[in-house]
């Protein structure tokens, strides 16, 4: 099946948000803040858009990061292996 016959594409395309507005309502998003019908919105770009998808996990370790870095008994954070990879390859626009 190619994408323009996938129903889960073409209804995302139809009624999901952009790249940009999934961003922009990134933060409520992750503090379940939205409505259940824009979250469902927000669930179906990422179905589709593994851009966003690797930016939100880059977002996620970015925050859990800067939790323990914060933290009262933290001495040094150490980063994973692959944090720069993540980040790098999160802000990357596709060629």
């Amino acid at each position: 099946m190619t994408s323009e016959g996938n129903p889960v594409i073409k209804r995302a395309r139809e009624d999901g948000p952009t790249c940009e507005q999934f961003i922009a309502a990134l933060v409520e998003y992750l503090g379940r803040e939205l409505p259940a019908a824009e979250r469902e919105r927000m669930d179906l770009h990422l179905e589709v858009c593994p851009d966003c998808v690797r930016y939100l996990e880059s977002y996620d370790v970015t925050i859990k990061l800067g939790k323990r870095a914060l933290a009262d008994d933290a001495d040094e954070t150490e980063l994973p292996d692959d944090f720069v990879n993540i980040v790098v390859s999160a802000t990357r626009k596709p060629s």
